[in-house]
């Protein structure tokens, strides 16, 4: 559903899919220097960065990563259903929730597939996934750096109770190119009802 022309390349971090075996990161330092060597043989060709959630942090940390380094910077940094970095998060962490708990939020927030919520035995192997990702999301401390020289597209639910218009609107603080902002309904999970819109409004920016 993209353009003719533009290839994508999904990231798979550990821990997922066929990495089940592999240890999860649970601090952005480390999993940034790794993730810049894997891409290095992707960056001959115009390329974007676009992350969605704690997806959308690790782009914009790795975009600083690669200007830091000097590789070739995207040429348009896409963020989808995040709040600007440098905002704290009004919610308490959830990191360190019981289990129980961590199901109850998962509940709360929506978008978790119904198979594993229903089926127990599926919660040890997926459990520790989440809970990495949210000890590496909640324990994130933003660094003030200059604004990327790039433009910036973000991509937002109207109701979306992790990431709401004005904490969207924050992420122009990042850029001194073009800033764009586009919202859809929904909460957190927009992209899934809204796929076919959000692709069509992806490719007109890139």
């Amino acid at each position: 559903m993209l353009p003719k022309g533009v290839e994508l390349n999904a990231v798979q971090l550990p821990g997922r899919e066929n990495r089940l075996r592999e240890a999860p990161f649970t601090q952005l330092e480390p999993l940034l220097p790794v993730l810049l060597e894997e891409i290095r043989p992707y960056l001959d060709l115009p390329f974007a960065i676009l992350g969605y959630s704690f997806g959308a942090l690790l782009a914009f940390e790795l975009t600083r990563c690669l200007r830091q380094s000097g590789a070739p910077l995207p040429h348009h940094l896409l963020v989808l259903g995040r709040r600007a970095p440098h905002l704290t998060s009004p919610s308490p962490p959830v990191h360190q929730n019981s289990d129980a708990g961590l199901v109850e939020w998962m509940r709360d927030l929506g978008g978790t597939p119904a198979l594993i919520l229903e089926h127990p035995e599926l919660l040890p192997i997926f459990l520790p996934i989440l809970r990495a990702d949210l000890t590496l999301h909640e324990t994130y401390s933003y660094r003030p750096d200059a604004p990327l020289d790039l433009p910036i597209s973000t991509f937002g639910g109207l109701q979306d109770s992790q990431a709401s218009r004005e904490e969207m609107e924050a992420w122009q603080e990042h850029t001194t190119g073009r800033f764009t902002l586009r919202l859809y309904p929904g909460g957190h999970f927009f992209a899934k009802d809204y796929q076919a819109m959000l692709l069509r409004d992806i490719s007109a920016a890139l």
